[in-house]
């Protein structure tokens, strides 16, 4: 952990600045910067964004306190790990430093095993924070299935490759306990089982994601036959019109919607592609006995074309560009 972090060391008296400097080397801290007033480390935090501030408290000019208020005002920099150190220890200025985001407060002269603790404590806390937001970026919290942004990024990367792939919304229509919170842990346990089922099939499954509150999407990196693809989709789901036997609780209700990447079209969206597959499924009626469907790459366009007039309408909106001349009434 210690190799690769950067600590900016605040302070307007140089032997302090020296004596933090050396303690951190000997803790394995080798990148150490340095600031001697509140306007330098202010310069500093903006061009390089630290790991870690230790900032005096009392300096003259901009004291660490509004060091601190300027960080906590800027978006990027409201992030960056603070540790106070101040030779006074009043309450009130550390319990103003804390409601203003520092993550811990010394006091000098400062203990070599108490600055390694407070140190070390406020890095771990940073790098467990840095993998739940990896982890919330790429899952969903509730399942632990793969998440939207996970999707596109496999599907951005099937559409480099030029390859001719599939993507299915499989769409639970009574997922309505889920956004209720009746029943919530079952409705995830389905979507759970319902994701086994689509890695255990014997398709080209590249990955299967959480989109939406009943929706599964599911990324088949390599397809032919769109017949093909449709038998084994209703297979896997059990989902056919000549079914022999009831579906079960975990798939009786589900709609599948499929979209067909193309290599030949480079220019769809995969979040455009996402959408299709989506409002196909969407699409299909509750007591169809098809219940898988291939969206009419016709529809494509109209997709587009319908998303480009709706963002057209919502920027001339934005701008009061649209002129009303009369308004019609309808009986």
């Amino acid at each position: 952990m210690s190799s690769g972090t950067h600590i900016l060391i605040v302070d307007d008296d140089a032997n302090n600045r020296f004596m933090l400097v050396q303690r951190l080397r000997q803790m394995g801290f080798a990148q150490t910067s340095e600031a001697d007033s509140g306007h330098a480390a202010l310069a500093q935090i903006r061009a390089t964004t630290p790991d870690l501030v230790l900032l005096d408290v009392m300096m003259p000019g901009t004291d660490g306190v509004s060091v601190l208020e300027a960080l906590r005002s800027e978006g990027r920099l409201a992030e960056v790990s603070v540790i106070m150190v101040s030779a006074h220890d009043s309450l009130d200025v550390a319990a103003r430093c804390i409601e203003l985001g520092a993550e811990d407060y010394l006091t000098k002269p400062i203990h070599v095993p108490m600055l390694r603790a407070r140190v070390m404590a406020v890095l771990e806390r940073r790098r467990l924070g840095a993998v739940e937001h990896a982890f919330l970026t790429h899952y969903d919290p509730e399942t632990h299935l793969p998440n939207r942004h996970a999707l596109l990024e496999r599907v951005d990367r099937l559409r480099a490759g030029g390859r001719r792939f599939a993507l299915a919304a499989v769409q639970r229509r009574e997922h309505g306990s889920i956004a209720l919170g009746e029943g919530e842990g079952d409705a995830q346990q389905q979507l759970r089982a319902l994701n086994n089922r689509m890695l255990a099939s014997s398709l080209p499954t590249d990955i299967v994601a959480r989109v939406d509150d009943g929706t599964l999407a599911w990324l088949l990196s390599d397809v032919q036959s769109d017949h093909l693809l449709l038998h084994e989709v209703e297979t896997t789901l059990n989902l056919g019109s000549a079914r022999t036997s009831a579906p079960s609780d975990l798939i009786r209700d589900c709609a599948v919607g499929i979209a067909i990447g193309s290599p030949d079209d480079r220019t769809q969206e995969s979040a455009e592609l996402l959408r299709l597959a989506i409002s196909e499924a969407a699409r299909i009626e509750p007591e169809a006995l098809e219940r898988v469907s291939i969206a009419d790459p016709a529809l494509r366009e109209a997709t587009r074309s319908s998303l480009a007039l709706h963002r057209d309408v919502e920027r001339v909106l934005s701008l009061g560009e649209f002129l009303l001349y009369f308004q019609p009434i309808f009986s």
